[in-house]
This record gives C-alpha cells, structure tokens and sequence, in this order.
C-alpha cells in the first residue's frame, strides 16, 4: 500500500490529487509506525477550543467534538482525528485542518 501511495503521489497531475495522496500517505504511515510522542505536552493541549473539547488520558489525547475520538499522533503537534480531520496544536490555538484544504482556527477558552 505505501509503495502504491508513493507511485501515485509522485504521478499526480493535479494539486488537489497530490494533496489527497500524500493525506492517505501520511495517514498510512501513522497508523502503520505510531509515532512515539512526548505526553508531558498533553497537558496544555487539554482544554476547549470553540466547540473542540481536549482530553488528556493516560496514553493517548482524546477529542470530543458531537461525538468522542481517539487521537492518533501524526507528529508531536499534529493528530489524526477521523479520515477527513486532523487537529494541530499552536501555543493556545487549535487549527482543524480538512482532506479538501480547509481550515478553522480556535483559540483556547
């Protein structure tokens, strides 16, 4: 699957397609190698951010967003949410990052 993910991220021709290969790339990879973070950050991701709600557990970050999501580290800022979001953490802001390019940015409340 990565070796078909590279081959087609490499052939894209158009932008949007490379996005949307390189997002399954990056996807595959997290779920395929977890990466290992530093938890003591956890601590000051917790909190509220709009209509976003962070949870710090024991071994992972959770979001609570009209329904509950385990978060999957894709680096020590950045986490998988679901197969469209993902979540980057910024001081005391949060962007939701969206497959098709779109973003919301939320302060910390």
């Amino acid at each position: 699957q990565r070796t078909a993910l590279n081959v087609l991220l490499k052939h894209a021709e158009s932008a949007s397609d490379k996005a949307f290969y390189q997002w399954e790339l990056e996807t595959f990879e997290a779920m395929q190698q977890p990466l290992k973070v530093d938890s003591t950050q956890w601590t000051k991701y917790a909190g509220t951010y709009g209509a976003w709600r962070i949870m710090q557990h024991t071994d992972h970050l959770a979001a609570q967003h009209h329904t509950c999501y385990r978060l999957l580290p894709l680096s020590q800022t950045t986490f998988i949410v679901n197969d469209e979001i993902r979540l980057r953490f910024e001081n005391n802001d949060l962007m939701v990052l969206y497959r098709d390019g779109g973003a919301e940015h939320f302060r910390k409340t």
